[in-house]
């Protein structure tokens, strides 16, 4: 019996000592079992002159990788080296200085990744990835087909452009200031319409239509503008107790962490942080713009409220002062228009309504976009007519007049915007700029189009 509960023993240890080696290989990080991953997509597009980018990723660490390019069977290292037990790296790789342009069919880079798991018999897990090189070099080909001859500080215009290249990537219209303004398609395959603006705050103003194709070549071309200055109102206005007691007051209640605070200080957090965040708001909705071919085109003006009066102008510049002492800053980027009360606003072309909530300081706002890049934006309402989704008809009601937000008195703050630029409301109420700027520019584009086919 001894001999027999000796070789239980034995046995029982033995099957312990497995177990415990079988669920220390199971789990420990020496033997993972998760391949390297190697992020590119089946068709790498390079110019040789930018670096091409291989992330590697592993999730232990990576151990050796290598990479090379198979120009129909001849074989070019572009990198191979150990990862020292990273977990992931970004791979910056240059095409040699000697090599020659990859002259088979189908050339390949391929990408080989190991880690340092045993798990595979001692030996590491290891990934091979190749994917379809398509070499490009030339950047794509611009031309200005149709713009406006020119453009007010603050003001729109319209560009038609064409851009050319098999591997485009995207086309747009860039700005001196660094502004991107993405263009719509136009009319047929590799032509492009968009409406851009320049800003209040942009002293030197330029515009270059341009585009970056799948290699990362890229190209640009200045559009020929005649630039206007335009002299915009300045307005001292002081701050009167009343003011900052009551309106101000009444804005930022419920605001965290100004309740309490004196009236010039809830001034300050209304005119200053609470109006940067509304302002970021209406950038950011009016900055998304659909890839559809643009097909409709708004040829009337944008008047949205009858019999009604300018009591505020776009541009206008607001210094706030308390006595001798300047306090707050701020532009007025709409025209201010007061009638009736409740007055009824129509919308003046034919739109989709993007956004129709409170704003803060523009109280109860609707943005309506009308193609293009183009948005109208209508605010301090006091109720709506239009949901966000709704798609309205020129005239078709979607809102009344209020005193919602920093308002003083029933009033409409209307808006124009071009992708988040807000721009000059005088020249889209305006028939002949629309004619001149927007209907004959598209006009002639069609045109010049079409005598290219």
């Amino acid at each position: 019996m001894r001999k027999k509960s000796g070789a239980l023993f034995v046995w029982g240890l033995g099957f312990i000592a497995i177990a415990g080696l079988a669920l220390f290989v199971y789990f420990s990080p020496m033997f993972e079992r998760e391949a390297p991953k190697v992020s590119i997509p089946q068709t790498i597009y390079w110019n040789l002159k930018s670096p091409l980018q291989i992330p590697i990723s592993d999730n232990h660490s990576i151990g050796k990788y290598s990479v090379e390019l198979n120009d129909g069977g001849k074989i070019t290292p572009l990198a191979e080296a150990t990862a020292n037990g990273q977990k992931g790296v970004t791979l910056n790789l240059m095409y040699p200085k000697n090599g020659m342009t990859p002259s088979s069919k189908e050339p390949k880079i391929v990408v080989k990744v190991s880690d340092n798991s045993f798990w595979n018999f001692f030996m590491p897990n290891s990934t091979t990835i190749e994917s379809k090189l398509i070499c490009d070099t030339t950047p794509p080909t611009l031309s200005v087909v149709s713009s406006s001859y020119s453009i007010s500080k603050g003001g729109s215009a319209v560009v038609v452009f064409e851009a050319k290249d098999a591997g485009l990537k995207e086309a747009y219209v860039k700005t001196a200031s660094g502004k991107i303004f993405k263009a719509q398609p136009f009319v047929k395959n590799g032509f492009y319409v968009c409406v851009i603006g320049w800003g209040l705050k942009e002293q030197n103003f330029s515009a270059s239509v341009a585009a970056s194709d799948k290699a990362g070549n890229t190209a640009s071309v200045q559009i020929p503008f005649y630039l206007k200055d335009v002299a915009y109102k300045q307005s001292r206005l002081e701050l009167k107790d009343d003011f900052l007691n009551q309106k101000i007051t009444e804005l930022s209640s419920g605001m965290k962490g100004v309740q309490n605070a004196a009236g010039l200080d809830k001034f300050m957090y209304v005119n200053n942080t609470l109006r940067g965040e509304n302002e970021k708001l209406i950038a950011e909705i009016t900055s998304r713009i659909d890839d559809n071919v643009a097909s409709s085109f708004f040829t009337e003006p944008f008047l949205p409220i009858k019999n009604a009066s300018v009591v505020g102008s776009f541009g206008d510049f607001r210094s706030f002062y308390i006595g001798d002492k300047l306090v707050s800053e701020s532009y007025h980027k709409g025209i201010d228009f007061a009638s009736l009360k409740e007055a009824s606003i129509v919308a003046p072309n034919k739109g989709v309504t993007v956004y129709a909530g409170n704003n803060g300081i523009y109280g109860n706002t609707v943005i309506l976009y009308h193609g293009m890049g183009l948005f109208t934006l209508y605010s301090h309402c006091s109720s709506f007519a239009v949901k966000v989704g709704d798609v309205v008809e020129r005239g078709k009601e979607i809102a009344k007049t209020g005193t919602s937000g920093l308002a003083f008195g029933d009033h409409l703050h209307y808006g124009v915007i071009a992708q988040g630029v807000e721009v000059r409301p005088v020249e889209w109420l305006d028939s002949n700029w629309i004619k001149l700027n927007v209907t004959e520019v598209l006009a002639s584009a069609r045109s010049i189009i079409a005598s290219r086919q």
